[in-house]
């Protein structure tokens, strides 16, 4: 077993207690406290992949992730999180959760009880800054492919390069009747959502923060105030509400939101959306 009490990453700080047994998966149970990053929730697999990294380089699998979050009085309890492997020391996107587990449960999954504190080596420090969504007017033609394994059936498994250009050349305006996703003009509610965002934004739309601090409630007053058709009302807001988010670390772009939607606007020839993601410290001046 490794008890290690501040496992620090680019992203965060917290205790990892890695549980090993021969011919066995290992067990991360990994516990954080506030203000020391990116939550364990919104970091999971940064997290559990420098954990296999570091850790425990030699298994073929991840280490299953129970995530501990102690948030002041609050104890958010034993969370597990579903994770397959996508390559060496990296995992699928996004992850799902698992089952929460009981003290109990726990106990009798790593073969005895587990320590849920902090841990005595935990350093207490001034918090870390936390990472920063933010909206960029992106280039669909250059998004990451989105990994959908052909759900729903009228969604391509793949779409090569010379099809995005075509796409572009002879771009779809009319919807389809085979899902939400193909059913309007996403060019058009993309101008919508990137013209909303704009009255409003107090500086270039990449350094606007798209945090959910009511900010983002402007633009969407203001779609609403204007007239679309349902759908295209809906599928605007849908870029500020529950925004396309990728992620770009060490394994390269992968989707964290928005999978479907980009699919179906590579489908259609759409030019120019909204993305939104994450920065962290000291990444702001890198345009990563």
């Amino acid at each position: 077993m490794v008890d290690e009490h501040m496992f620090g990453t680019r992203y965060g700080t917290m205790r990892v207690q890695l549980f090993t047994g021969a011919g066995l998966r290992p067990v991360a149970v990994v516990t954080q406290t506030g203000g020391e990053g990116g939550s364990l929730q919104n970091r999971a697999e940064c997290y559990v992949e420098e954990i296999w990294r570091r850790l425990c380089p030699d298994e073929a699998e991840p280490p299953l992730f129970i995530a501990h979050q102690l948030l002041g009085e609050k104890d958010l309890g034993f969370q597990q999180y579903r994770l397959i492997a996508a390559g060496p020391y990296r995992v699928e996107r996004p992850v799902r959760w698992g089952p929460r587990l009981s003290p109990a449960e726990l106990a009798e999954l790593v073969g005895g009880p587990i320590d849920p504190d902090r841990g005595a080596g935990y350093v207490q420090r001034e918090p870390l800054e936390e990472g920063k969504l933010q909206f960029r007017v992106t280039a669909v033609i250059v998004l990451p492919r989105p990994d959908l394994h052909g759900e729903p059936r009228c969604m391509p498994t793949g779409t090569p390069l010379r099809r995005r250009l075509g796409r572009q050349l002879a771009p779809r305006r009319h919807g389809r009747d085979c899902c939400w996703y193909h059913k309007g003009d996403w060019r058009a509610a993309s101008a919508v959502a990137i013209r909303a965002l704009s009255q409003i934004a107090p500086g270039p739309l990449e350094h606007f923060d798209a945090s959910p601090d009511g900010q983002v409630s402007a633009p969407q007053a203001i779609i609403r105030a204007q007239t679309f058709d349902s759908w295209t009302r809906t599928a605007a807001e849908s870029l500020l509400r529950d925004p396309i988010q990728i992620d770009r670390d060490v394994n390269g772009s992968i989707y964290v939101n928005g999978r479907h939607r980009s699919q179906a606007m590579l489908d259609a020839g759409v030019r120019r959306t909204l993305v939104a993601y994450w920065v962290w410290p000291g990444d702001q001046d890198s345009n990563r």
